[in-house]
């Protein structure tokens, strides 16, 4: 299926029409780090490795991006860092610690054959099983109080990683490697900023130079659409009105509850119920209660208000 996929790739109609059009130049791209402690804080690594920001431990351990092409890509920081090494394969650096997990057990096997899963190994990287660890809190090597971590996993908001005090930031397995290896937060050296940069290029449009004719064929472009989707959704419309959807048998026609408002932004379901605790099956509604919005205000199963009040523990 993986295949008829690639030799059948996706792609637009011909003659499609479009609501918008965006466009990105790809040559002012720049590797970027998200973080501390929030996927929406993204910045330029070439900003953040000015700042020689510590790093106390580093996770290429995810299904996310711990893929047998993700290792080598980590893999090849290492052996090109040995280029200059006496051809010896360099150890990540004093005090940080790299672990490594494959998304899977086959692609482990592959990292494996490949040699790129030895080069981090003598690197001195922590072999973590394929299976759920750091990236969802779990086992061993979490971030604990005060530590800065650095994750090819794709999500770093508060206590994701271990500790809520601990600061998660989240990049490509490149620069996982290149910062275990150096030890503060940096790239492997390949990019280098454009000459007058001044940021990412992007906008509405194509990104060419405004002309009549350009502008007269969006609009046009855009009308078409419009009239498309409009017809589509009478289309929809008439078929949703035929097909009414029966509730499963046993499922609640009505659920009422109170409502609580969390006053911060960027919050995700990590902060509302840690993930750490999604797969622990036996826990009650009160072993529920008593870490609800822990990573977000660890104070919240005190409040009596709540209705979910517990003594300490």
């Amino acid at each position: 299926m993986v295949d008829e996929l690639f030799a059948n790739p996706l792609r637009a109609d011909p003659g499609a029409h479009y609501a918008k059009k965006l466009y990105l130049d790809l040559s002012t791209l720049s590797p970027y780090i998200s973080g501390p402690n929030s996927v929406k804080i993204s910045t330029p690594l070439h900003d953040l490795a000015t700042k020689n920001i510590k790093v106390d431990k580093g996770y290429i351990v995810s299904c996310t991006n711990s893929r047998s092409s993700d290792l080598k890509a980590a893999a090849e920081v290492f052996q090109a860092a040995a280029e200059s090494n006496g051809g010896r394969i360099p150890k990540i650096a004093d005090g940080v610690k790299l672990y490594i997990a494959a998304a899977s057990a086959r692609e482990q096997a592959i990292a494996e054959d490949e040699g790129s899963w030895q080069t981090l190994v003598e690197a001195g990287a922590t072999v973590l099983p394929p299976s759920c660890g750091p990236c969802i809190g779990l086992g061993t090597g979490l971030l604990e109080d005060g530590e800065t971590g650095v994750s090819a996993s794709n999500r770093n908001f508060k206590g994701r990683l271990g500790s809520r005090l601990a600061h998660a930031y989240l990049s490509s397995p490149e620069v996982v490697a290149a910062s275990a290896l150096n030890g503060v937060l940096s790239g492997p050296g390949v990019y280098e900023v454009p000459e007058n940069y001044t940021g990412v290029q992007y906008g509405y449009g194509t990104g060419q130079p405004a002309t009549i004719e350009n502008e007269l064929g969006n609009t046009l472009e855009q009308l078409e659409s419009l009239i498309d989707r409009v017809e589509t959704s009478a289309s929809i419309g008439d078929d949703a009105a035929q097909a009414v959807t029966k509730i499963l048998p046993g499922f609640p026609t009505k659920i009422s509850g109170e409502i609580v408002f969390a006053d911060a932004d960027n919050l995700d379901t990590d902060n509302i119920y840690a993930g750490k605790f999604t797969y622990q099956d036996d826990m009650t509604t009160a072993d529920m209660a008593k870490v609800c919005m822990e990573n977000y205000d660890p104070e919240f199963r005190l409040d009596p208000d709540m209705g979910y009040y517990q003594e300490p523990y």
